[in-house]
Protein backbone atom coordinates (compact mmCIF):
# COMPACT_ATOMS: atom_id res chain seq x y z
CA UNK A 1 0.00 0.00 0.00
CA UNK A 2 1.45 3.37 -0.13
CA UNK A 3 2.72 5.94 2.57
CA UNK A 4 1.62 8.90 3.60
CA UNK A 5 -0.23 9.93 6.82
CA UNK A 6 -3.58 9.54 5.30
CA UNK A 7 -2.95 6.23 4.71
CA UNK A 8 -1.67 5.19 7.89
CA UNK A 9 -5.20 7.43 8.86
CA UNK A 10 -7.09 5.11 7.04
CA UNK A 11 -5.66 1.81 8.35
CA UNK A 12 -6.40 2.89 12.14
CA UNK A 13 -10.05 4.38 11.07
CA UNK A 14 -10.04 0.26 9.24
CA UNK A 15 -9.08 -1.22 12.70
CA UNK A 16 -11.33 0.71 14.38
CA UNK A 17 -14.45 -0.49 12.82
CA UNK A 18 -13.13 -4.15 12.61
CA UNK A 19 -12.50 -3.64 16.18
CA UNK A 20 -15.49 -2.56 17.83
CA UNK A 21 -14.25 1.11 19.61
CA UNK A 22 -11.63 2.84 20.45
CA UNK A 23 -10.75 1.63 24.05
CA UNK A 24 -8.44 -0.74 24.05
CA UNK A 25 -5.47 -0.80 25.34
CA UNK A 26 -4.08 -4.31 24.01
CA UNK A 27 -0.37 -3.83 23.99
CA UNK A 28 0.31 -5.84 20.73
CA UNK A 29 -2.25 -3.74 18.68
CA UNK A 30 -6.22 -2.52 18.63
CA UNK A 31 -7.06 -6.16 16.86
CA UNK A 32 -6.01 -8.28 19.68
CA UNK A 33 -8.63 -9.52 21.85
CA UNK A 34 -9.74 -11.66 25.11
CA UNK A 35 -12.33 -13.87 26.68
CA UNK A 36 -14.69 -12.83 28.92
CA UNK A 37 -13.76 -10.18 31.62
CA UNK A 38 -16.62 -8.68 32.76
CA UNK A 39 -20.36 -7.25 32.18
CA UNK A 40 -20.31 -3.32 32.14
CA UNK A 41 -24.00 -1.37 32.61
CA UNK A 42 -24.88 1.53 30.96
CA UNK A 43 -27.72 4.35 30.52
CA UNK A 44 -28.47 3.55 34.35
CA UNK A 45 -30.86 6.60 35.41
CA UNK A 46 -30.19 8.61 38.16
CA UNK A 47 -33.65 8.27 39.72
CA UNK A 48 -36.26 6.06 38.59
CA UNK A 49 -40.26 5.37 40.29
CA UNK A 50 -41.19 2.24 41.63
CA UNK A 51 -43.00 0.14 39.97
CA UNK A 52 -42.18 2.24 36.35
CA UNK A 53 -40.17 0.88 33.92
CA UNK A 54 -36.43 2.02 32.72
CA UNK A 55 -33.68 0.64 30.38
CA UNK A 56 -30.25 0.05 31.09
CA UNK A 57 -27.96 -1.12 27.97
CA UNK A 58 -25.32 -4.28 29.16
CA UNK A 59 -22.16 -5.40 27.09
CA UNK A 60 -19.62 -8.20 27.31
CA UNK A 61 -16.31 -7.06 27.68
CA UNK A 62 -13.19 -8.21 27.14
CA UNK A 63 -9.91 -7.85 28.86
CA UNK A 64 -9.00 -4.82 26.83
CA UNK A 65 -12.73 -3.53 26.81
CA UNK A 66 -13.98 -4.40 23.60
CA UNK A 67 -17.32 -5.43 23.15
CA UNK A 68 -17.23 -9.20 22.26
CA UNK A 69 -19.67 -9.09 19.29
CA UNK A 70 -19.20 -12.91 18.66
CA UNK A 71 -21.59 -13.49 21.36
CA UNK A 72 -25.33 -13.86 20.09
CA UNK A 73 -26.36 -16.71 21.87
CA UNK A 74 -25.43 -16.23 26.34
CA UNK A 75 -28.74 -15.19 28.45
CA UNK A 76 -28.36 -12.78 31.77
CA UNK A 77 -31.12 -12.25 34.26
CA UNK A 78 -31.76 -9.31 36.83
CA UNK A 79 -32.24 -9.91 40.33
CA UNK A 80 -32.27 -7.71 43.66
CA UNK A 81 -29.79 -8.56 46.44
CA UNK A 82 -29.14 -8.16 49.56
CA UNK A 83 -26.64 -5.65 51.40
CA UNK A 84 -24.56 -8.88 52.78
CA UNK A 85 -24.40 -10.07 49.32
CA UNK A 86 -20.86 -10.47 47.30
CA UNK A 87 -20.36 -11.29 43.69
CA UNK A 88 -19.09 -14.53 44.31
CA UNK A 89 -21.89 -15.32 47.12
CA UNK A 90 -25.27 -13.13 46.31
CA UNK A 91 -28.51 -13.66 48.05
CA UNK A 92 -31.68 -12.65 46.78
CA UNK A 93 -33.41 -9.67 48.54
CA UNK A 94 -37.35 -11.06 48.94
CA UNK A 95 -38.03 -7.83 50.22
CA UNK A 96 -37.91 -6.24 46.16
CA UNK A 97 -39.35 -7.36 43.12
CA UNK A 98 -38.30 -6.89 39.93
CA UNK A 99 -40.12 -7.64 36.58
CA UNK A 100 -40.45 -6.59 33.33
CA UNK A 101 -38.15 -7.70 30.54
CA UNK A 102 -35.09 -8.95 33.53
CA UNK A 103 -33.80 -11.61 31.45
CA UNK A 104 -32.14 -10.87 28.10
CA UNK A 105 -29.77 -12.42 25.53
CA UNK A 106 -27.23 -11.26 24.12
CA UNK A 107 -26.80 -10.04 20.44
CA UNK A 108 -23.63 -9.45 18.96
CA UNK A 109 -22.36 -8.58 22.63
CA UNK A 110 -24.98 -6.77 24.27
CA UNK A 111 -28.86 -6.60 25.39
CA UNK A 112 -30.90 -3.71 26.71
CA UNK A 113 -32.62 -4.62 29.40
CA UNK A 114 -36.37 -2.89 30.38
CA UNK A 115 -36.92 -3.11 34.43
CA UNK A 116 -39.26 -2.62 36.77
CA UNK A 117 -38.37 -2.46 40.29
CA UNK A 118 -40.93 -1.97 43.16
CA UNK A 119 -39.02 -1.78 46.28
CA UNK A 120 -40.25 -1.94 50.30
CA UNK A 121 -41.36 1.06 52.31
CA UNK A 122 -40.86 1.74 56.17
CA UNK A 123 -42.65 4.70 55.87
CA UNK A 124 -45.17 6.85 53.54
CA UNK A 125 -46.18 9.70 55.68
CA UNK A 126 -48.85 11.56 53.44
CA UNK A 127 -49.65 14.47 55.95
CA UNK A 128 -45.39 15.80 55.84
CA UNK A 129 -45.19 14.28 52.70
CA UNK A 130 -42.43 11.70 53.70
CA UNK A 131 -41.72 8.58 52.46
CA UNK A 132 -39.27 6.60 53.19
CA UNK A 133 -37.54 3.01 51.61
CA UNK A 134 -36.88 -0.15 53.59
CA UNK A 135 -33.45 -0.54 52.57
CA UNK A 136 -31.47 0.35 49.45
CA UNK A 137 -32.35 -1.04 46.65
CA UNK A 138 -29.32 -3.26 44.90
CA UNK A 139 -29.05 -5.25 41.74
CA UNK A 140 -27.08 -7.57 39.86
CA UNK A 141 -27.27 -8.45 36.34
CA UNK A 142 -25.63 -12.24 35.76
CA UNK A 143 -25.37 -14.82 33.33
CA UNK A 144 -23.47 -17.84 31.69
CA UNK A 145 -20.69 -17.49 29.27
CA UNK A 146 -22.28 -19.84 26.13
CA UNK A 147 -18.69 -20.22 24.45
CA UNK A 148 -17.16 -21.33 27.89
CA UNK A 149 -19.85 -21.52 30.47
CA UNK A 150 -18.38 -19.68 33.20
CA UNK A 151 -19.88 -17.73 35.11
CA UNK A 152 -20.77 -13.59 34.17
CA UNK A 153 -21.70 -10.82 36.39
CA UNK A 154 -22.02 -7.17 36.62
CA UNK A 155 -20.90 -5.37 39.93
CA UNK A 156 -23.69 -4.51 42.41
CA UNK A 157 -25.25 -1.66 41.87
CA UNK A 158 -27.55 0.61 43.75
CA UNK A 159 -31.12 1.94 42.49
CA UNK A 160 -31.75 4.97 43.18
CA UNK A 161 -35.62 6.27 43.88
CA UNK A 162 -37.54 9.53 43.41
CA UNK A 163 -39.18 9.90 47.21
CA UNK A 164 -41.40 12.32 49.08
CA UNK A 165 -44.36 14.09 47.06
CA UNK A 166 -41.93 13.50 43.72
CA UNK A 167 -41.93 9.49 44.86
CA UNK A 168 -44.62 9.07 41.51
CA UNK A 169 -45.27 11.25 38.52
CA UNK A 170 -48.38 13.67 37.97
CA UNK A 171 -51.28 11.95 37.84
CA UNK A 172 -49.79 8.60 39.69
CA UNK A 173 -50.68 7.39 43.28
CA UNK A 174 -48.15 5.30 44.89
CA UNK A 175 -50.26 2.10 45.12
CA UNK A 176 -49.03 -0.25 48.50
CA UNK A 177 -49.52 -3.34 48.56
CA UNK A 178 -52.55 -4.75 51.28
CA UNK A 179 -50.01 -7.21 53.05
CA UNK A 180 -47.82 -5.43 55.32
CA UNK A 181 -44.66 -7.44 55.95
CA UNK A 182 -43.18 -6.91 59.12
CA UNK A 183 -42.25 -3.07 59.08
CA UNK A 184 -42.61 -2.16 55.51
CA UNK A 185 -45.10 -2.82 53.30
CA UNK A 186 -44.28 -2.59 48.65
CA UNK A 187 -45.30 -0.37 46.70
CA UNK A 188 -45.26 1.12 42.95
CA UNK A 189 -46.73 3.68 41.03
CA UNK A 190 -49.82 3.58 39.49
CA UNK A 191 -51.83 5.68 37.19
CA UNK A 192 -55.05 7.35 37.97
CA UNK A 193 -58.08 6.00 35.04
CA UNK A 194 -60.54 7.69 33.56
CA UNK A 195 -63.14 9.57 35.25
CA UNK A 196 -60.43 10.23 38.44
CA UNK A 197 -57.58 12.25 39.07
CA UNK A 198 -54.72 12.76 41.16
CA UNK A 199 -52.66 16.08 41.89
CA UNK A 200 -50.27 14.41 44.62
CA UNK A 201 -49.07 10.91 44.76
CA UNK A 202 -49.37 10.50 48.37
CA UNK A 203 -52.89 11.92 48.82
CA UNK A 204 -55.95 9.84 48.91
CA UNK A 205 -59.42 9.25 50.23
CA UNK A 206 -58.29 7.31 53.75
CA UNK A 207 -56.12 8.94 55.90
CA UNK A 208 -52.21 7.10 55.28
CA UNK A 209 -53.42 5.34 52.16
CA UNK A 210 -52.58 7.20 48.62
CA UNK A 211 -55.61 6.62 46.34
CA UNK A 212 -57.37 8.41 43.01
CA UNK A 213 -60.00 10.85 43.66
CA UNK A 214 -63.07 10.70 42.00
CA UNK A 215 -63.68 13.18 39.20
CA UNK A 216 -65.04 16.99 40.46
CA UNK A 217 -68.60 17.74 39.24
CA UNK A 218 -68.68 19.89 36.39
CA UNK A 219 -65.21 18.49 35.32
CA UNK A 220 -63.72 15.92 32.79
CA UNK A 221 -61.14 13.31 33.78
CA UNK A 222 -59.40 11.66 30.96
CA UNK A 223 -56.86 10.12 33.38
CA UNK A 224 -53.44 10.57 35.32
CA UNK A 225 -53.67 14.51 35.91
CA UNK A 226 -55.76 15.50 32.97
CA UNK A 227 -58.41 17.38 34.40
CA UNK A 228 -60.95 19.83 32.66
CA UNK A 229 -63.22 22.30 34.67
CA UNK A 230 -66.20 23.46 32.89
CA UNK A 231 -67.24 26.20 35.16
CA UNK A 232 -66.20 27.57 38.64
CA UNK A 233 -62.71 28.31 40.46
CA UNK A 234 -61.26 25.32 41.65
CA UNK A 235 -58.72 25.28 44.67
CA UNK A 236 -56.24 22.50 45.15
CA UNK A 237 -55.92 21.52 49.27
CA UNK A 238 -54.66 18.31 50.82
CA UNK A 239 -53.45 16.86 47.42
CA UNK A 240 -57.50 17.02 45.91
CA UNK A 241 -59.33 19.72 44.44
CA UNK A 242 -61.85 22.07 45.81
Amino acid sequence: PKSGSGNTHNIKLFQTQLCHGTSNYAQDGPCVGSSYQNLSLQNLPQRVNPGLSFQVVLYKKDAYNQTITADSKSLVQTAAVTSASTIKNYLVDQTVSVAGQFIGSLLNGQVTLTLTVKPAFKLVDPQRGITQLNAPVRLMVFGTDSTTGDGMNTSIFTISFSLGTKVCPSGYILLLDSANNGNFRMGSCSRCGIYEYSVSPLAGTTPGTPSCFNCPPSAVCNGGGDVTFARGEWTIANGMYL
